[in-house]
C-alpha cells in the first residue's frame, strides 16, 4: 500500500494537498522505473533461449549459464499502480478523512482536491476484420479491452479441442456461461458432478501483486448448469 509508507509519518492535522501530489507523482515515477526493468527482464529472458533448434553446444551452454546467471540478478517482473488502483487509493484516503473529519480531529479533506487520471475502464471493441488488419499491421490493439465475435470464439474452442484444459470444460464454461478467470482457476474436480451436469463455483482468485491469492474463502457456492448457449 502506498499510503503508508510515503505519508504515514505525517501528523493528521497537517496532511495538506500537496503532500498527496508528491506521492502520486512518486507512483508515476515509480511506475516508470517498473516498465523499464519489466523491459529489460523480457529482453534478458529473450537471451536466456538457445539460438538454434537442437542439443546446444557446450559454449552455447555456458553462455545460457551466464545469461540466465544474470536473470536471476535481476528484479521479478512487477505491476505497475494504473489509473484504477489510485483511484482507489486516493478514495481510501477520503473515506478515512471523512472519519476524522466526523470525530472532528481535521477540519478539511486533502484527498478531496487532488486530480487523477480517469480509472475507467476502456470501452471494449469487437475484434472486427478491419481491427484485427490493423492490428496485424501495427501490433497495436484498438483498445486494452478487445472482444470476440461468437465466429471467432468458435474457432478458438475447436483449436483448443485437444488442450488439457478442453478436457475439463473450462474453456466451454468460460465461453458459454461467463465465468471470470479467477472462478475458473479455482475450480477442482470436487466441484464438478458429471452425472447431474454442473459445477459448483464455490470462490475466486484474484492476482495480487504477482500473487494468486483467494480473497474470500467463505463465499457462498453457486452453481453453473453444463454449457448450453452463449451468455450474452
Amino acid at each position: 500500500m502506498h499510503p503508508k509508507p510515503r505519508i504515514g509519518h505525517l501528523r493528521l492535522d497537517r496532511l495538506n494537498v500537496g503532500h498527496l501530489v508528491e506521492m502520486f507523482d512518486a507512483i508515476e515515477d515509480q511506475n516508470e522505473e517498473i516498465l523499464v526493468e519489466n523491459a529489460n527482464r523480457c529482453e534478458q529472458v529473450g537471451r536466456c533461449k538457445p539460438g538454434k533448434p537442437g542439443r546446444p553446444t557446450e559454449a552455447e551452454r555456458a553462455r545460457l549459464a551466464e545469461e540466465r546467471a544474470k536473470l536471476a540478478e535481476r528484479k521479478p517482473f512487477r505491476k505497475i499502480t494504473g489509473a484504477a488502483r489510485r483511484q482507489r487509493i486516493r478514495a481510501t484516503l477520503r473515506a478515512a478523512l471523512n472519519d476524522a473529519i466526523a470525530r472532528q480531529l481535521i477540519t478539511f479533506i486533502p484527498a478531496a482536491h487532488v486530480e487523477l487520471e480517469s480509472g475507467k475502464r476502456p470501452k471494449a471493441l469487437v475484434w472486427t476484420e478491419e481491427r484485427i488488419a490493423q492490428w496485424q499491421r501495427t501490433g497495436e490493439k484498438p483498445s486494452a479491452v478487445m472482444a470476440w465475435t461468437p465466429e471467432q470464439t468458435g474457432a478458438f474452442l475447436d483449436r483448443t479441442a485437444k488442450h488439457r484444459l478442453y478436457t475439463l470444460y473450462l474453456y466451454h464454461l468460460i465461453a458459454f456461461h461467463g465465468l471470470r478467470q479467477g472462478e475458473a482457476r479455482s475450480l477442482r474436480w470436487a466441484a464438478v458432478d458429471l452425472r447431474a451436469q454442473t459445477v459448483t463455483v464455490a470462490k475466486q482468485l484474484v492476482q495480487r501483486g504477482w500473487k494468486i491469492e483467494d480473497p474470500h474463502p467463505r463465499r457462498t457456492a453457486a452453481s453453473v448448469s453444463s454449457p448450453s448457449t452463449p451468455r450474452r
